[in-house]
């Protein structure tokens, strides 16, 4: 990838499916993830070593933001292979993987089809016509909306102390909703009516055609989760597919700490391997 001070030239894109990961791929080692890094586009900083710098950037009419992690002795008259790290829900990185062929490689930790969760629950065992009051009651607050009716959102992840809540999940408010994870606009609500949008949603169909890249996957042994990491592994059209399980971990566990630095020993090889053949 070469990357020039007026914007991006894209060449090709190694997607990660985990915000957990870029700390050791990128500084050596996870912890690096808890520095401060800049949330302010156009700033600058630097962590260990490496210069990080935020960015905004349009997606069709939406516009985002992210961090660019470049290398010491970065040149930006040379190109670079690139790793894209986004977050693990949205299987949104899969889908896009199968027909978005500059994608050289692909490696996931913790992943989820946040579609098929929502269709099927958190541990996939709930029968899915269980959502249709669900859709019903979504159907009806479009109404009220289209009318002038207030919104109405729901919690993302749980509230702090909701022992009725899978036991991932219970953990995602521990990271998410306190210092450890916590950004400081996030409100952990989201429009209820989105919950159509997501169980409309299918990360994984056609992976078992499209899906040809090497891939690597990586999930707890006791993460509610791990099934989508077992269906995508069993479907990949990949040739050369792993599924490394790392015995003990939940998924949350994969996301800092200790837990990352482990998954990040098995993504470091893997994309120091295909990184070198683009």
């Amino acid at each position: 990838m070469s990357i020039k001070t007026a914007g991006l030239s894209r060449r090709n894109f190694i997607l990660t499916s985990s915000v957990a990961s870029a700390g050791l791929l990128m500084a050596g080692h996870a912890s690096a993830l808890l520095s401060p890094t800049p949330n302010t586009s156009g700033t600058t900083t630097h962590v260990d070593g490496i210069t990080v710098s935020s960015v905004l950037f349009r997606n069709n009419e939406i516009m985002m933001s992210g961090n660019i992690y470049v290398p010491p002795d970065f040149s930006e008259n040379r190109q670079y292979a690139a790793i894209v790290v986004v977050h693990p829900g949205s299987g949104i990185t899969i889908k896009a993987s199968m027909t978005e062929r500059r994608v050289k490689a692909l490696a996931t930790v913790s992943a989820v089809d946040v579609g098929a969760a929502t269709r099927k629950g958190w541990e996939g065992t709930t029968s899915e016509s269980e959502l249709i009051p669900t859709l019903e009651a979504v159907a009806k607050q479009r109404t009220v909306e289209a009318t002038g009716g207030a919104l109405v959102y729901v919690n993302y992840v749980p509230k702090l102390g909701d022992t009725s809540s899978p036991k991932d999940l219970q953990e995602a408010a521990e990271y998410y909703l306190t210092e450890r994870g916590k950004y400081p606009t996030s409100t952990n609500q989201m429009l209820m009516t989105s919950i159509s949008t997501l169980a409309s949603f299918t990360g994984f169909e056609g992976a078992d055609v499209y899906l040809t890249q090497p891939l690597l996957i990586v999930a707890g042994s006791k993460a509610g989760s791990l099934w989508h990491s077992q269906e995508l592994h069993n479907t990949a059209a990949s040739v050369q597919k792993t599924l490394h399980i790392i015995p003990g971990a939940t998924h949350m566990d994969l996301y800092d700490g200790q837990g990352a630095t482990v998954a990040a020993s098995q993504l470091v090889p893997f994309f120091k391997n295909y990184l070198a053949q683009v």
